[in-house]
């Protein structure tokens, strides 16, 4: 299943930088692995998906999930899209609670 996965991390077309960063996880998740360190995971893992539209973002997040489930870093392999109007409160105060169900998802 690992090698399906890094078939796939390489199959992207002009994502140099996600492939690196996937490499230097797959690296860091096999060294946890043999080490049994998890907490050193917490420092790698937050991330930033940022481009224009159709360059990928939702593509790189859905087989960010995939990858996480395949390394063990993730007990499901599971996505949750959301979008703007989702997340975004028509009252002062109501993002949060939104963005936080939407995490817990």
């Amino acid at each position: 299943q690992k090698a399906a996965i890094d078939e796939e991390v390489d199959s992207l077309v002009g994502m140099t930088r996600a492939k690196e960063w996937f490499e230097q996880v797959r690296q860091k998740v096999t060294f946890v692995e043999r080490t049994g360190t998890r907490s050193d995971l917490r420092v790698c893992l937050n991330i930033i998906i940022t481009g224009n539209p159709g360059t990928g973002k939702t593509t790189f997040a859905r087989l960010l999930a995939k990858f996480f489930h395949t390394y063990g870093v993730l007990s499901r392999d599971s996505f949750v899209e959301k979008n703007g109007l989702e997340l975004k409160a028509d009252h002062m105060g109501g993002t949060a609670p939104r963005v936080k169900a939407a995490v817990k998802e």
